[in-house]
This record gives structure tokens, C-alpha cells and sequence, in this order.
């Protein structure tokens, strides 16, 4: 866990500590009883609950099914985890039962939904993303050459370095973000991934909504960043935290919070400090059903959550405070 400011070893043991404690301080999962519609749409012919979406959930979702079957005995699961982008339809039509997904619904797919539905899916937020590999959602973090100088930046320097129409000004110099000698007058030349994918749209939405600046490079995904960043000395660019390699440098991030500036460590990230925090969802139709409100109780629980941190690819719990915000959907 080499992204936060201190010492790994000092670091790995207070992400430890993080954990626990956050998972400590949730209530303990008691189970009601509820009953399966017997003739939903999303039932497979042996009345097995079908679940369509992101496929990196798949171990996570598999404890979840069994704790909830042994507390509520005649309930099985179908999963089918082919992607995010399948959860969507699937959800819309009654294909499946809820929607894990690892990133929000876009546009089109909220349409879509409004329209079939004629109301709008809730979204739950289930864990932080993990800053390790395998997992294939992480945080994003802000990258820049293993040479450039630059230590850490606000929220809002990095939305003046990617965008333009900010009420501050653009940054376009290593200067303007505050280096001086050599850098002060080298251009930045930042990069990213376009609009056509989720990270692309969750970015412009942190810098609230301007346009990226029209030098601005696109590349089609993180790993593209990465290795863009780091064969350009001048170069900026957000990416997958946990693709950080050794030709490039992460920079802190400094949210304006108590936290201080974070490179994304472990603890920063479930106290709900780090600034491009990102998390796993499940989207549900409306009204909310019964024993999906009991499947997300338990995933909310002591429980539910230890089910989560125990998954190899490190998705992280969520905080008490998180949780309670989380919970309180389900009071609508």
C-alpha cells in the first residue's frame, strides 16, 4: 500500500485499524422475514433471484447470497456478472433483480429507465473502491513524471489544470500550480479519459461540470495515462490509483477538509476525506421491494460489511456515517 503519506508499514497497520474500527461500529445483522414473489420477472424457471451486472462484485456478491440464504431459507441466486454496462437494461426491463454496478448509470441509461419506468432507479453506495490490484475499480489519483517536483494540489488547482471557464482562471503552466526554476515556464500538458467513459464524466463532474481544456489529451483508459504521463516530463494526468508504477509519481490532493492533503491512503478514503473517492453501487427499481430492503439491511450490518473487506481484490467499507446516510433510503 504504497499511496499515503507515511511509512508502509505504519500505513498498512493503521488501513488495518481503519477497517476494523469502521466495521466495529456498526449494528450486528438481525434478520426479518420476508417472502420472495413468487412471480417476479427476474425469478429463472427454478425460482432462483437473477442479479445482472459488474463482474468484479462476484465474490462480494457470492457471501452476501449465502449469509442472506441461511437467514432466510428458500432464497437462491442466479448471477450474472458479464459487466456494468449489462446491469443497466437488465434492471430496466425486470431482467434482474437490482443492479451492481461499478460506476453510475450515464445519461442514456437514466432515460431509458425514466421512460420504461416511469420513475428513477435509487442508487446505494456498498463499499469504497480499493486502491489495490486485481480490482478493476479504484479511486483516481492525480499522476505526474517520477521527475516533476510538484508535491500536492488542491481540488481546485487540478479542475483549473484539466478545464476551462473556472471564475479563478485557468492554470496552464507549472508555474501557475506553484513550481518555480526550470518548471516555471514549461506548459502542463494534461490527459485524461474522454466522455464517452465513466471516469471521464466522474472528473468533469469534480471540477462541476466545466469542459476539458482544448489542449487537453484523451486516451482511451488509465493504463494509457500512466504510460502518457510517464514518457512526458511535463505531462498531468488522473488514472486508476491503483496503477501506480514507478515511472510516474502520485500527487496529494488537498480536498480543503481536515484531513490535509492525501495520495488516497487506505484510512483517508473510508473517513470520506480523499477527494476522488469513488465507490461500488447497487441501483434498485422503485417501490423498493421487501426482501430487497432486507438484502440491503444486511449488507449495511457488521456483517455485510466484514463480507465486503474480506473480498481479495480490498474493496473497502464504508464508514458509520456513510452507512447511516445509505440506510435512511430506505425509509422512502
Amino acid at each position: 500500500m504504497a499511496f499515503g503519506m507515511a511509512p508502509p508499514s505504519i500505513r498498512a497497520k493503521s488501513a488495518h485499524d481503519a477497517i476494523r474500527e469502521s466495521i466495529d461500529a456498526l449494528p450486528s445483522y438481525t434478520a426479518k422475514a420476508v417472502e420472495l414473489p413468487r412471480n417476479a420477472s427476474y425469478l429463472t424457471p427454478q425460482g432462483a433471484i437473477s442479479i445482472y451486472g459488474y463482474e468484479d462484485m462476484v465474490d462480494i456478491l457470492k457471501r452476501l447470497n449465502k449469509m442472506f440464504s441461511a437467514s432466510h431459507p428458500g432464497f437462491s441466486f442466479n448471477l450474472v456478472l458479464k459487466g456494468t454496462y449489462t446491469a443497466p437494461p437488465a434492471l430496466t426491463s425486470g431482467a434482474s433483480a437490482f443492479a451492481p454496478m461499478g460506476a453510475e448509470f450515464d445519461d442514456v441509461d437514466i432515460l431509458a429507465y425514466r421512460k420504461f419506468r416511469r420513475s428513477s432507479p435509487v442508487l446505494f453506495r456498498i463499499a469504497h473502491d480499493s486502491v489495490i490490484l486485481p480490482a478493476a475499480s479504484s479511486p483516481l489519483g492525480i499522476f505526474v513524471h517520477k521527475t516533476n517536483p510538484i508535491e500536492s494540489l488542491t481540488s481546485s488547482q487540478v479542475g483549473r489544470i484539466f478545464s476551462v471557464g473556472s471564475v479563478h482562471g485557468e492554470i496552464r503552466t507549472w508555474g501557475e500550480a506553484g513550481l518555480g526554476g526550470e518548471w516555471e515556464e514549461r506548459a502542463i500538458h494534461s490527459c485524461g479519459i474522454p466522455l464517452q467513459g465513466a471516469l471521464g464524466v466522474y472528473m468533469q463532474n469534480k471540477f462541476d461540470g466545466r469542459p476539458y481544456g482544448p489542449k487537453h489529451t484523451f486516451v482511451k483508459e488509465s493504463k494509457d495515462v500512466i504510460s502518457t504521463v510517464a514518457t512526458d516530463p511535463a505531462a498531468i494526468g488522473f488514472a486508476a490509483i491503483n496503477l501506480l508504477t514507478p515511472e510516474v509519481k502520485l500527487v496529494a490532493i488537498d480536498a480543503g477538509n481536515v484531513a490535509g492533503p492525501s495520495r488516497g491512503a487506505v484510512e483517508d478514503i473510508i473517513a470520506g476525506t480523499y477527494a476522488y473517492d469513488r465507490h461500488l453501487l447497487i441501483y434498485v427499481r422503485q417501490p423498493i421491494e421487501q426482501w430487497v430492503r432486507e438484502y440491503l439491511r444486511l449488507i449495511f450490518s457488521k456483517e455485510g460489511q466484514q463480507a465486503i473487506a474480506d473480498d481479495s481484490r480490498g474493496y473497502l467499507p464504508l464508514n458509520p456515517r456513510e452507512v447511516a446516510v445509505e440506510l435512511e433510503k430506505l425509509n422512502h
